[in-house]
């Protein structure tokens, strides 16, 4: 387990130190936000509706 672990933070020290790799992490960051935002946004009227019901 010892061996994994530092395994693990070596290939993190290589990924810090490749800016492409940095650059695309951050932008999967960020599309992620967007489609969690998207989801709310397209949930939203559903949530209304359904609480609508159980308010009755």
């Amino acid at each position: 387990m010892r061996d994994e672990i530092e395994e693990v933070q070596k290939v993190g020290e290589v990924v810090q130190r490749n800016e492409k790799i940095v650059r695309l992490i951050e932008v999967e960051q960020r599309m992620n936000m967007l489609i969690m935002e998207l989801n709310k946004i397209i949930t939203k009227p559903f949530q209304e509706v359904y609480g609508n019901f159980e308010e009755r």
